[in-house]
């Protein structure tokens, strides 16, 4: 007997949609549904997940971000440079945790979508420029 594990997002009293497959599809869900060790509607749900993932709230993202950048600031006008490394030094590894995270969950960079390619380009010049004024503050220019 082959136990599933049920591990998709759906609650149990869901009710039921039903959907026409081609056979030659069904047959190949059924494989990839073995293959995963999930019910066939766990891995349909798992696929669907993966193509439609629940929307980024970018606003609190930027929040989240401007107040980083805020308490960056703060550190640089008080010419806190340990406090400085000790923030350095933690992003860094925030951004590898994330990396390390992309990479266990599969996600490719060449996956990403064009507009979110901009926004962390657009971030990315932001904070380059950021730290060019960080660098005239600390220079006292």
């Amino acid at each position: 007997m082959v136990v599933m594990k049920n591990d998709s997002n759906v609650p149990p009293r869901t009710p039921p949609y039903g959907l026409r497959i081609p056979p030659d599809l069904k047959a190949r869900i059924k494989a990839a549904a073995l293959d995963s060790g999930r019910s066939m509607n766990a891995e349909i749900v798992h696929t669907l997940e993966k193509t439609y993932p629940v929307p980024v709230n970018f606003e609190l993202q930027e929040r989240f971000f401007q107040q980083v950048l805020d308490n960056a600031r703060v550190l640089y006008k008080e010419s806190n440079i340990a406090g400085l490394d000790a923030f350095k030094h933690r992003l860094v590894q925030i951004i590898s945790e994330v990396s390390e995270a992309e990479e266990n969950m599969g996600v490719s960079p060449d996956k990403e979508s064009p507009p979110a390619r901009e926004r962390a380009g657009g971030l990315a010049r932001a904070m380059l420029q950021r730290e060019a004024v960080s660098r005239e503050l600390k220079n006292g220019s």
